[in-house]
């Protein structure tokens, strides 16, 4: 079974995404678990898991609320996909063809493009996903998209989760190069940001990430918007 998983933190208290999220809620037609990360002590998500955060702590905080998620499942889910709260999946069997797919591979892209819109709700830009460049060896061709949403088997997560000490905002594609094996792609932005030790450290976490997956990536078919 799987479950859906995403988080919402909003520290400037950005109307829009407020208005993303509900959004994204009401389009989704699945049970999602979101976890809640608030500054001043309101929350605005009714049924989320509430963390309460303070001004010491404002900082890039997605993959360790998605964990908070993940480990909050019941054992019954077995495959756990993680979801940014402000997309729109257009394939309407995204979820049936995620866990069909999770049979055969380790990892899923849960689309193959995502396109970024406007106010007015017209597309401005477009980029495939890291999953799909990926299947289709591709991916020397430019950037591919390393975010958004993905899936995969729970076991794969365990015992750590989600790669959540990049407090600059990286992890996805730390995530997906250390995945698909390619561990230089992995650590490049760390090589340009952080001390050696901190380099090492993210080098010896992608060869342990790069074991639980082994490359066996795969896509979901449809775009998100």
């Amino acid at each position: 079974m799987l479950g859906i998983v995403t988080c919402f933190y909003n520290p400037c208290d950005y109307r829009r995404n407020r208005e993303n999220y509900f959004r994204f809620r009401n389009a989704i037609g699945h049970p999602v678990t979101t976890v809640e990360l608030s500054f001043n002590g309101q929350f605005i998500i009714p049924d989320a898991i509430p963390i309460e955060g303070n001004s010491q702590n404002v900082m890039w905080q997605k993959e360790r609320l998605l964990n908070i998620g993940i480990e909050s499942l019941p054992p019954k889910c077995d495959k756990v996909a993680w979801v940014d709260a402000d997309l729109i999946f257009m394939n309407r069997h995204w979820v049936e063809q995620t866990e069909e797919l999770l049979e055969k591979y380790q990892a899923v892209h849960l689309c193959e493009r995502v396109h970024q819109t406007n106010l007015q709700g017209h597309i401005t830009s477009s980029l495939e996903t890291f999953g799909k460049g990926y299947v289709e060896k591709r991916l020397h061709e430019h950037w591919f998209h390393t975010g958004g949403a993905w899936a995969a088997r729970r076991e794969v997560l365990q015992p750590e989760g989600l790669f959540d000490q990049d407090i600059i905002g990286g992890a996805d594609a730390f995530m997906a190069f250390a995945w698909s094996g390619d561990i230089e792609r992995a650590v490049l932005h760390a090589k340009k940001t952080f001390s050696v030790q901190t380099q090492e450290y993210y080098r010896q976490q992608a060869e342990l990430i790069h074991q639980q997956v082994q490359g066996q990536i795969g896509y979901v078919p449809g775009d998100t918007l």
